[in-house]
């Protein structure tokens, strides 16, 4: 996961990192200088949309005993 945002001081990326983070990813970045800055440096990029996994379970139909 890369988390970007563009409103200078909004610290918005940040926050999503920590969360992501807080919940058990690992795998997770937060862009130094935002999209615009990647792009620059070279780093791949697409607008190709992306299919979600289907969950294998829903949250109501765990069952604890």
């Amino acid at each position: 996961m890369v988390a970007y945002d563009d409103k200078y001081g909004a610290l918005a990326a940040a926050r999503f990192w920590w969360m992501l983070r807080a919940v058990g990813h690992r795998q997770v970045q937060v862009l130094d200088g935002g999209m615009q800055a990647a792009l620059a440096a070279g780093f791949p990029a697409n607008d190709a949309n992306v299919e979600m996994p289907v969950p294998s379970a829903c949250a109501d139909e765990v069952v604890v005993t």
